[in-house]
């Protein structure tokens, strides 16, 4: 199995999303460690083998759990996949929230993560492999009412995320974050309660209205955004393994070969809804490599007009050509018909992710 041998480490993971991604490690293959503030969930994940083993925590404790990092790594090994999950939503208008509420969805959605990196991050650049993953969310991107804490907690996770990734780049740990829309998981479905109590609205109303909110016309299923990270991981480790690239490589090599011309590098970072910065930096490597070219735009100086070389075009149709195979062999159980529904979804949601965060660009 492709995580066979890898422990992996899930905050939050007794139930919703954190759940569904500790299952589905775990059929990958994966020992997997979960822990959370209360034990029954987690003792019932263990159950259903969903996970390996167990713990009671809170992630805003970093002592407690930096003893729990201790103990999992003492009884499956060092920690080599990392999922920042735990996390709750505080909901209301923003003229009844004080400072306590932003302060308690900063702890638990920041601070959770931070703490949690810090424990397993020396280990992971010392092994020269890690995979740390931050469940965001949709409110990450965009603003949404009588949420301000939670979205402004989930931005600045956004923003961690994006500068631990720049700082591990060499060492072999990547950071990445997810940003699922509303998901059909307690925490939701207790955020519509309470917004329903404080405006005065139906819960039936608030659910409607988020179901309204999301591309595929419904809530998320937690399988389903742990289907993305067990895929996307795959994908991540082949290219790794057989091509000695990452993934955002990849991806910015794809942009490049579909282009007729050489494109602007401002123009390449909103294509792949990253910051100027990070894809600078990416644009730098690949140049080193000499699967890029770079030079100032004609018609002015101070633009960067990049294209693939012939080497990087033949380096990407060969990457290309595989990366759809493993595609193929994961799909391999769907209909094309089920596939065919599954693209346009796919699409259709990132088309809303780009809208989401104005026009493509990253924030």
């Amino acid at each position: 199995m492709p995580l066979s041998g890898q422990h992996a480490f899930v905050t939050g993971g007794g139930r919703g999303i954190g759940r569904a991604i500790a299952a589905a490690l775990a059929r990958a293959g994966a020992a997997v460690t979960v822990i959370g503030r209360s034990e029954a969930p987690l003792r019932a994940a263990v159950a259903a083998g969903a996970a390996a083993g167990c713990a009671v925590a809170d992630v805003t404790d970093a002592a407690a759990l930096k003893r729990q990092v201790s103990a999992a790594e003492a009884a499956r090994g060092p920690i080599a996949i990392l999922v920042n999950n735990a996390g709750w939503v505080a909901s209301g208008p923003f003229s009844k929230a004080d400072a306590s509420v932003f302060r308690s969805m900063w702890d638990v959605h920041v601070m959770g993560a931070v703490h949690a990196t810090q424990a397993v991050l020396p280990g992971m650049i010392a092994a020269g492999f890690g995979r740390i993953v931050n469940v965001a969310s949709i409110a990450g991107l965009k603003g949404y009412a009588y949420v301000s804490a939670y979205c402004a907690a989930k931005h600045a996770l956004v923003g961690l995320t994006r500068a631990l990734a720049a700082e591990t780049a060499a060492s072999g740990v990547t950071v990445n974050a997810v940003c699922p829309g509303y998901t059909d998981t307690d925490l939701v479905r207790e955020s519509a309660t309470r917004v329903a109590a404080k405006t005065g609205r139906t819960e039936a109303d608030v659910l409607a209205e988020y179901r309204r909110d999301a591309p595929i016309g419904r809530l998320i299923q937690p399988e389903e955004v742990a289907c993305k990270e067990v895929i996307e991981g795959e994908v991540r480790r082949r290219l790794r393994e057989n091509f000695d690239v990452t993934l955002p490589r990849f991806d910015l090599m794809s942009q490049l070969y579909r282009a007729p011309k050489a494109m602007p590098l401002g123009e390449l970072s909103q294509r792949m809804m990253v910051s100027n910065g990070n894809v600078t930096g990416l644009v730098d490597r690949l140049v080193e490599q000499g699967l890029i070219n770079r030079r100032p735009s004609p018609k002015d100086r101070r633009a960067q007009l990049v294209s693939l070389t012939a080497e990087g075009r033949r380096f990407f149709r060969a990457m290309a050509r595989a990366n759809a195979d493993w595609i193929a062999d994961m799909l391999v159980d769907l209909s094309s018909e089920e596939i065919d529904t599954l693209m346009r979804l796919l699409a259709k949601t990132k088309a809303s992710a780009r809208k989401a965060i104005g026009n493509g660009g990253p924030r």
